[in-house]
């Protein structure tokens, strides 16, 4: 991927995760995860909000770091929560 496009889907991905409506976040990452054809993006994303998001992160206790590592995580659970039961 080069620069920009890591740049647009990072901004994405910020603005989705640190929106003010959790349950509507949720929902979107749950809407990707009931499709079996997609499992490869899943993990692409999960891969992605990982190596791109919380990677290098400076201050842990920051209260928008501490949101962005929660809303990760629910992503995470969301993304996962069909592909588990299938």
């Amino acid at each position: 991927m080069d620069k920009p496009c890591v740049r647009l889907l990072r901004q994405i991905l910020l603005a989705l995760l640190l929106h003010e409506d959790q349950e509507a976040m949720v929902n979107v990452f749950a809407r990707v995860s009931k499709p079996s054809n997609l499992l490869m993006f899943r993990e692409s994303v999960r891969l992605f909000m990982h190596h791109f998001l919380l990677k290098n992160i400076k201050d842990l206790d920051a209260p928008e770091t501490v949101k962005l590592t929660d809303a990760v995580a629910l992503a995470e659970q969301a993304l996962m929560a069909h592909s588990a039961s299938a």
